[in-house]
């Protein structure tokens, strides 16, 4: 009997052991995508706007997104792209080149189509559309 106890007790201190691992290199990655992320937005911060500093832009916060589905991150997944979407809805007003006013709110729309389905298959929650410069949230 004593011996299914250490066993049973070894297994739980395995797990806990390896959940701390999962955080630790979750926790490591959103770290490198995060920098990226600023690192793709300095050039948008400067106002060196053009075509290619926004797919960059997009792709990283995409990436940080698709990273926090990976490890089951809802919650952030969906605060990264609604932020994404008002950012771009942002950059949209500011810009003259016609083909980034349409990329970002290309953006916008698929941003908000994304996370108005996450929203979804959590229950009751719903996203807020993205709408100028109104703060983001989700609703309970």
């Amino acid at each position: 009997m004593k011996y299914i106890e250490e066993t049973q007790a070894a297994n739980r201190a395995e797990i806990r052991a390896k959940k701390i691992l999962r955080n630790d290199e979750y926790q490591r990655k959103l770290d490198q995508a995060s920098t990226g992320l600023a690192l793709a937005g300095m050039p948008l911060a400067n106002g060196a706007i053009n075509v290619s500093t926004l797919q960059v832009f997009n792709s990283r916060a995409l990436k940080l997104a698709q990273l926090c589905d990976q490890y089951s991150d809802r919650s952030r997944q969906i605060s990264v792209l609604l932020w994404l979407g008002h950012r771009m809805c942002q950059l949209s007003q500011r810009l003259e080149d016609e083909l980034c006013i349409k990329l970002c709110k290309l953006t916008v729309t698929n941003v908000e189509k994304e996370a108005a389905n996450l929203c979804n298959s959590l229950g009751n929650v719903v996203a807020l559309p993205i709408i100028g410069n109104q703060p983001l949230r989700a609703a309970l």
